[in-house]
């Protein structure tokens, strides 16, 4: 068990995604929440939310969203570091990101995600 109920809020978040359970989605975001994924969508309510989650959970799998770090920068903001691998009929994607995550009565109020390879290379590592 997390200390933090925060901390808590978003470990439940993103083990929602790979149980596929999303029952306690209200108790996750506020209602006029914003929620900008790493690619590019915006979604701009809880209902919004909500028929993102619908959607995609026709045509993808997640198989892992691990957590490798979760710090407090502020009274009401969490950065969180983590690695997201996913499945759909057309693609396998594997990544790491950051979700800036802004918090209003301990629900989660702004999202934003930040993206990039889960492969890395040294070229100049000798």
């Amino acid at each position: 068990m997390l200390l933090n109920p925060r901390y808590e809020i978003i470990h439940s978040y993103f083990n929602a995604w790979i149980s596929r359970d999303f029952t306690h989605i209200d108790d996750y975001f506020t209602e006029n929440c914003t929620y900008r994924e790493c690619y590019g969508p915006v979604y701009d309510n809880l209902n919004q939310i909500k028929q993102w989650i619908t959607d995609t959970y026709q045509t993808q799998t997640v198989l892992a969203w691990d957590i490798h770090n979760i710090e407090t920068t502020d009274q009401s903001n969490i950065i969180v570091t983590w690695t997201f691998h996913a499945t759909t009929d057309q693609s396998n994607d594997l990544f790491d990101g950051i979700s800036m995550i802004s918090f209003n009565q301990n629900k989660m109020h702004e999202v934003i995600e930040y993206a990039c390879k889960h492969e890395t290379y040294h070229p100049y590592q000798q």
